[in-house]
């Protein structure tokens, strides 16, 4: 559901929306990939967003719906341990 979202909405219906987000966020990079490890799926996204979203977006209203109904009930602690920069 996740990747369909990403492939739907943020590449097509609200990209223009999404770009001038990450600008306001001052966001050089928001990258998601998706691996299979057995027959799981899992994805990892990060970015380097150096302020808040603007909840007024209605992209960025649609992506917090979509975190939680995808991720907040089954993802536990996550912790960054590397990051060059």
């Amino acid at each position: 559901m996740w990747r369909a979202w990403l492939e739907t909405s943020i590449h097509g219906k609200y990209r223009n929306e999404a770009l001038k987000s990450l600008k306001e966020e001052k966001c050089t990079i928001e990258i998601w990939t998706v691996f299979k490890i057995g027959k799981s799926w899992y994805t990892m996204g990060m970015n380097d967003a150096k302020a808040k979203s603007n909840k007024e977006r209605e992209v960025n209203k649609k992506h917090k719906a979509m975190k939680a109904e995808c991720f907040d009930s089954r993802v536990g602690e996550v912790e960054s341990i590397f990051d060059l920069r």
